[in-house]
């Protein structure tokens, strides 16, 4: 199997050089080789014990022969003091880790492609990690499972989403020459990243599985394609058995959380999140778990604090200081604070270009140009920064695929003007037109129609077109919006159980959709219990609303005192 890995023949002859690179591909630490010189009419026989790493001879021993008759002898006497010798000579060799089992002709490719894969996997510094997969694709340009990996990466972090699609696709191409289960961990990545057909993508890694039922990539990446069709459960049993095997890995201990809170299990969610802490104490991934976990709970301060005790034990790298500034920007604004989730966000996108992310000014303008329309109702400013925008970057001066054409539809479409957002779409449509980037579009699709349509005072038809983004892994994305549909198509009681329903949404997706729209939900469910004469479910939801926002920016705090008069107010008439 190693010989196909390293793309040489099963019958090619293991000598020294080549039982070296098998050995170290293994993580074995030695290799036993040995020749037999003829002498006149007699034999030397050699054995010698090598170290794999290094090629070091770290112990030989000979034995004479008389003739050919007393070949066997010599060998077995040989064996005798050789096996009296491998322990004590083993225990001077460091041991290394067997080095990934994936498909290379190039040792030195291979081993790139371990350091990068173990930085990853164990939440080391990204940049590093990115090097060493770019000098695997250097050191062997058919190196199907580097790309893949390198590909995963520039998608999922946001770097550069277009190469990393090339990258999977390019796996793709020299997946014909990869044994079954290399084919089937390609295959299915490609149908997950690139072409949007998680059906085909589960089958690809349960093909896997069969072949090796406790394989890392199929387990881990068959578990995140079961989130995404609402599955948690079954994710989370996936989870459970690759736990069982290896334990080191942080995204594994990440998504198992994920499962857990999407069942509801917040308790269990909890316990997993901690004892991912002291298995994996050095990465940042336990602390933003467990940060997320308080964030869903409304726990902000207690948030908080986790990020920073964190932040103080440990020196966080660049790609770890973007996820923890990101959290602090969902904490901040969500509570109100909306200059400090400015500076968040200006930080964040510092650190991001670092990494080698590259941003338009439409980029930086549009989560602002949003804030001033759905905190402050200022679309004045907003359209301001948006046509600012617009003149530094049109459109049609990026390339297609980094054109943030969703978040400016759904700008327009705040910002009253929806039928520019309807032109964004239309160029969007013109310049995409692959079906698997639409397939992969699906729930942002509804939600800027949605959008539009309320824009536009069409409610039915946003309702009818929010109701289609109620779809894929995270189970609160549409609720917000479509509650705000059924309110203004009339349906007060539809919009009171969706927007209950979303508050009450255990989602880890919450932390990118509290920060815009957790105030809103609290102070609108309020208005509405209120119209409808339940004081208790009122009064319980303004005064949520208002802890909610109690230390917010000054120009959100009218808004907070006109909730708890109103509060005041109906417990008076209660009496309570």
């Amino acid at each position: 199997q190693t010989l196909a890995r390293m793309e040489r023949p099963a019958t090619a002859r293991l000598d020294t050089a080549l039982a070296r690179e098998v050995a170290q591909r293994l993580g074995i630490k030695a290799i036993v080789g040995g020749e037999i010189q003829q002498v006149g009419s007699a034999y030397l026989v050699i054995a010698r014990l090598t170290d794999a790493a290094t090629g070091n001879e770290l112990v030989a021993f000979r034995e004479s022969a008389a003739d050919g008759a007393q070949i066997i002898p010599a060998i077995d006497r040989l064996s005798k003091q050789l096996r009296e010798k491998i322990g004590e000579s083993l225990r001077e060799i460091r041991s290394d880790p067997p080095l990934e089992q994936v498909t290379t002709a190039s040792l030195d490719a291979l081993k790139e492609y371990a350091a990068g894969t173990q930085l990853i996997d164990r939440g080391g510094d990204l940049r590093q990690a990115i090097g060493h997969l770019e000098a695997a694709i250097r050191l062997d340009t058919t190196f199907a499972m580097a790309y893949r990996k390198l590909g995963i990466v520039l998608t999922n972090t946001g770097i550069d989403r277009t190469r990393g699609d090339r990258l999977i696709t390019r796996a793709l191409a020299y997946s014909t020459r990869l044994p079954e289960l290399e084919k089937f961990l390609t295959e299915g990545t490609y149908y997950m990243n690139v072409s949007n057909e998680p059906e085909k993508s589960l089958a690809a890694y349960r093909a896997a599985l069969a072949l090796d039922p406790l394989n890392y990539i199929a387990l881990n990446n068959s578990a995140i394609v079961l989130l995404g069709l609402r599955q948690p459960a079954e994710a989370e049993a996936t989870l459970r058995r690759q736990l069982t095997s290896d334990s080191s890995r942080a995204q594994t201990w990440s998504n198992l959380v994920t499962s857990l809170a999407a069942q509801g299990k917040l308790g269990e969610a909890r316990k997993v999140a901690l004892a991912s802490r002291k298995r994996l104490p050095t990465s940042e991934m336990p602390a933003m778990v467990i940060s997320s976990l308080q964030f869903v709970d409304q726990q902000y301060d207690s948030a908080a604090a986790t990020l920073d005790a964190f932040e103080k034990g440990a020196t966080p790298s660049t790609e770890h200081r973007v996820t923890l500034e990101n959290m602090r920007l969902a904490i901040a604004q969500t509570r109100g604070k909306l200059a400090a989730s400015q500076r968040s966000s200006r930080e964040v996108f510092r650190l991001a270009a670092e990494l080698g992310a590259r941003f338009s000014p439409l980029d930086t303008a549009l989560g602002p140009a949003i804030s001033d329309v759905w905190f402050l109702g200022d679309t004045v400013s907003a359209r301001r920064k948006i046509d600012a925008a617009l003149a530094a970057s049109p459109l049609s001066s990026l390339e297609p695929a980094r054109r943030p054409y969703y978040d400016l539809v759904q700008a327009h479409a705040l910002s009253g003007r929806p039928a520019l957002g309807r032109a964004v779409l239309a160029d969007h449509d013109a310049a995409i037109r692959d079906s698997a980037s639409l397939r992969g579009e699906r729930q942002q699709r509804a939600l800027a129609l949605g959008s539009l349509a309320v824009a536009e005072g069409k409610y039915q038809d946003a309702v009818t077109e929010l109701r289609k983004a109620d779809v894929g892994q995270c189970r609160a994305c549409a609720l917000p919006m479509l509650g705000l549909a059924y309110d203004l198509a009339g349906q007060r009681d539809s919009a009171i159980a969706v927007l209950d329903r979303y508050r009450r949404t255990p989602d880890l997706s919450r932390t990118n959709l509290d920060q815009l729209f957790l105030a809103a939900v609290l102070k609108r469910l309020a208005e509405l219990y209120d119209a409808k004469g339940d004081a208790t479910h009122a009064i319980e939801a303004y005064d949520a609303f208002t802890r909610l926002w109690q230390d917010a920016d000054a120009p959100l705090q009218p808004k907070v005192r006109a909730a708890r008069a109103r509060a005041d107010q109906l417990r008076a008439k209660r009496g309570t």
